[in-house]
């Protein structure tokens, strides 16, 4: 399937679902629910752009299985929330890191994801 085509059949499928629709992993148990969550995540990835997907107080740009491992999530945020002075600090220290050396200004931060039904993004860090 060529990726314009497989684009095209992605954002049909988010059109269908209302903006208010839960997740669809929702209702699935163990490593059906965390490899949907975790596709569902990437898909978000590649469609934001350059800025990378809203994750809390910060932008997701990278997320993949640390050692391939299912269980233990690797994830590089960026783009703080500058409202806040916390937010602003760590951006600037991040594009002076990234001056510096030749990373992308991001934090890596790996996590087990929760595996219970009730959670959504829950990680143990």
């Amino acid at each position: 399937m060529s990726a314009a085509l497989s684009s095209a059949k992605r954002a049909r499928k988010k059109d269908k679902r209302a903006a208010d629709a839960p997740p669809s992993w929702q209702g699935l148990d163990g490593v059906r629910r965390l490899m949907a969550e975790f596709k569902e995540m990437q898909v978000e990835i590649q469609e934001s752009g350059p800025l990378g997907a809203p994750c809390g107080p910060a932008h997701l740009h990278n997320l993949t299985f640390h050692a391939d491992n299912m269980f233990c999530w690797r994830m590089e945020l960026q783009g703080f929330d500058s409202d806040l002075a916390e937010g602003k600090n760590l951006n600037a220290d991040l594009l002076a890191l990234e001056r510096l050396q030749t990373g992308k200004g991001t934090i890596l931060i790996e996590g087990k994801p929760c595996m219970c039904v009730s959670c959504r993004y829950t990680l143990s860090l």
